[in-house]
């Protein structure tokens, strides 16, 4: 009798082991990689609208330097102000340069204008 009792409190202890094993790990339950409905919308339509707008520019830009060539005179212009306006050409010339820098526009134009007004 006293085997059976060691036996029936080991297979008790075994069993509470297993338990405490299962409960103890909080991550029991993974999820498939397979399912995407966790995953979530990685295109919001502000991103989406972002695109569409910067692609729309990158387009005119191209289109425009094919054609009119509006920017490359608005540059002129500016530029030409610039030199009959030196003080206030200069501040305008760096905040002009930095939100082109910002806006990734080659700033080569600006670049090689600024030599031949302040190189005067």
């Amino acid at each position: 009798m006293i085997t059976s009792a060691s036996s029936s409190s080991s297979n008790n202890e075994d069993s509470h082991d297993t338990e405490t094993s299962m409960s103890a790990s909080p991550y029991q339950h993974a999820t498939p990689a397979s399912d995407t409905s966790a995953v979530p919308h990685r295109f919001s339509k502000t991103k989406l609208l972002f695109a569409s707008i910067l692609l729309s520019i990158i387009i005119f830009v191209i289109v425009d330097s094919l054609t009119n060539r509006h920017i490359q005179s608005g540059f002129q212009t500016f530029l030409d102000w610039i030199s009959d306006n030196v003080v206030d050409g200069v501040f305008a010339f760096m905040g002009v340069y930095f939100i082109a820098t910002v806006c990734f526009v080659p700033g080569s134009i600006l670049t090689l204008g600024s030599g031949f007004v302040f190189g005067k």
